[in-house]
């Protein structure tokens, strides 16, 4: 049995994971990787975020990881009850 996966059972399958996901923490990206030529080649990459286009470049994969590693650390800050009830009490908003 052959199952062809179109783009309409992608979209379906992006919107089953958004609804369960979307009350925590979730970011999607498009990640394109490239490794340009050279005496040393390096590897370079974009993320794209299909919700609004916005595009990130990074020089090296170490800049993407810590790209990464930075917006999961703020996704979990904003999303921390304790630290939103600590701002609460201290009258940040």
């Amino acid at each position: 049995m052959i199952i062809h996966i179109t783009e309409g059972f992608d979209v379906f399958l992006t919107l089953i994971c958004y609804k369960k996901y979307m009350s925590s923490p979730y970011r999607s990206y498009l990640l394109r990787l490239w490794q340009e030529p050279g005496d040393f080649p390096t590897w370079r990459a974009m993320l794209e975020s299909p919700a609004n286009g916005e595009r990130h470049g990074f020089a090296g994969l170490e800049s993407l990881f810590v790209f990464l590693e930075q917006e999961t650390r703020r996704l979990d800050q904003e999303n921390d009850p304790r630290q939103n009830q600590k701002d609460e009490d201290s009258g940040v908003v």
